[in-house]
């Protein structure tokens, strides 16, 4: 019994750092993209104000999903798979 409190708790507490820092690096990204794409329909104050509030919006969803998917492993590809994306995209579009 004291075991499988331990484990779960364990368990939460790797979810929390996995949505905070990996969705901390996954909203940078994401914020860089926007970033890049608004700027060239609008001026670049209003584009990256936009692209700070979308990506708070994004790291809500974010830390939401990550405790909504119940296998692990699926949040660690999720994770690593959507931050991986925006890296990619925000290399590409500079």
């Amino acid at each position: 019994m004291y075991m499988d409190t331990i484990k779960y708790r364990l368990n939460i507490f790797s979810r929390v750092v996995l949505s905070c820092v990996g969705g901390y690096l996954c909203t940078m990204y994401f914020s860089l993209v926007l970033a890049s794409l608004f700027t060239s329909v609008m001026p670049r104050a209003e584009a990256v104000f936009l692209s700070a509030f979308l990506a708070i919006l994004f790291f809500v969803f974010f830390f939401m999903t990550s405790f909504a998917i119940h296998s692990f492993k699926h949040v660690m590809v999720f994770g690593l798979s959507t931050t991986a994306l925006f890296y990619i995209l925000s290399y590409i579009l500079g």
